[in-house]
């Protein structure tokens, strides 16, 4: 089985530095083409099915990639964004002053932190995990693409490398990113091929983002 986690297009809020966890931010300009860049690159590799977010910046992501790539999506409520409580709408700047401490917990051990009104990284995991199960049981022949969230794909590509939650902070999932997983023979899980590559958002056919 090989897996390819995508995380969505820029937003404005991404831009601006914003959580944005389960709010419904739609993808800006800049998101809309990387979303396109990504298809385009993608439509010369084997994609049997997309499952997606159900939140627009991701969805427009994958309908983009659909397009290019003829493969159908399926929703899952699972690959939302972890839901920041308090922190949605207010800039990275704006939680370092009203949560000093919190957020430097966050920072320093993101496994033990219990935002005001929002999800811990364990009741991620517990969300995400059945859905990864269902995949490896019923598409283990199969491409499968997901697109989701920065926070959510950490804790899915922790899971399948069983890693464990500490490692959230290891490693990025910049906007329109891609990471390659596939699975080990005998049952040994997931080998990592490709880590938050973004190459097809500068390049491609010769012409760089920019121009497009």
């Amino acid at each position: 089985m090989k897996l390819m986690i995508v995380r969505h297009g820029e937003t404005d809020w991404n831009r601006e530095g914003k959580y944005q966890g389960k709010m419904d931010i739609p993808l800006n300009d800049r998101g809309l083409r990387q979303a396109y860049l990504l298809g385009e690159f993608l439509s010369t590799k084997k994609v049997d099915l997309i499952f997606s977010s159900p939140l627009r910046r991701a969805l427009d992501t994958a309908k983009m990639i659909s397009l290019k790539t003829r493969a159908p999506i399926f929703v899952r409520e699972e690959l939302r964004e972890i839901h920041f409580g308090e922190w949605e709408g207010l800039l990275v700047e704006e939680v370092k002053d009203r949560y000093p401490g919190l957020f430097e917990e966050w920072r320093r051990a993101p496994e033990k932190t219990i935002i005001p009104s929002g999800e811990t990284l364990s009741m991620v995991l517990s969300r995400v995990s059945p859905f990864l199960d269902f995949l490896v049981s019923n598409y283990n022949d199969r491409t499968v693409l997901i697109v989701g969230h920065g926070g959510v794909n950490k804790v899915i590509i922790c899971r399948l490398l069983g890693l464990p939650l500490s490692c959230y902070w290891k490693f990025r999932q910049d906007n329109a990113s891609l990471s390659v997983l596939e699975s080990l023979s005998g049952d040994r899980g997931f080998c990592l091929r490709k880590l938050n590559d973004t190459c097809h958002l500068h390049y491609f056919n010769g012409f760089m983002e920019e121009a497009l």
